[in-house]
């Protein structure tokens, strides 16, 4: 999962609080990486100090926006998940009812869909 955000975007906080639920109902493990869109590394900090990121979570900062753009990211918040080869196959632009069931039963497909390891 790789979700863009903004530290000012009221949505933006329900949405990785639902990602982190989401991932606490998956039997697979699910990476996810949190995507800082448009500030300074000193605001994201203040913005953490209080807010934690779901545990496990990696954060990666756009401070241009250069990088949303080239995803496709229009609005706050905006989802990508992405099959293990890295393949996006579902994105959700915003947020608002429904939006862990929708994600939760996207990765439950997903996971369905990859191919088992041997170990």
């Amino acid at each position: 999962m790789v979700e863009f955000f903004a530290t000012w975007c009221e949505p933006c906080h329900r949405a990785l609080a639902d990602l982190g639920a989401v991932r606490s109902h998956l039997a697979a493990p699910t990476r996810l990486i949190v995507v800082a869109v448009g500030e300074d590394a000193t605001t994201v900090r203040r913005f953490l100090a209080a807010n934690p990121l779901p545990a496990g979570a990696e954060l990666a900062l756009d401070r241009t926006g250069a990088t949303a753009r080239r995803w496709g990211q229009d609005r706050f918040p905006t989802t990508f998940l992405l099959d293990g080869p890295g393949v996006i196959r579902h994105i959700n632009r915003g947020w608002g009812p429904g939006y862990q069931a929708r994600i939760l039963g996207w990765l439950r497909e997903l996971v369905a869909r990859e191919p088992r390891r041997e170990h």
